[in-house]
């Protein structure tokens, strides 16, 4: 849970470059992961 803290921390104070591994652990907490997406489909979905 610390480290979760601490990864959120660092997303907020804008730090731009993070552990995949550690945002998806946070993100996984909301039912989310980040993960590839191609851009024109996602430009699409808008």
């Amino acid at each position: 849970m610390r480290t979760d803290l601490t990864v959120i921390r660092k997303i907020e104070q804008g730090k731009e470059n993070l552990s995949l591994t550690k945002v998806n652990q946070v993100l996984q907490m909301f039912g989310h992961v980040v993960g590839p997406v191609n851009k024109l489909h996602a430009a699409e979905d808008k």
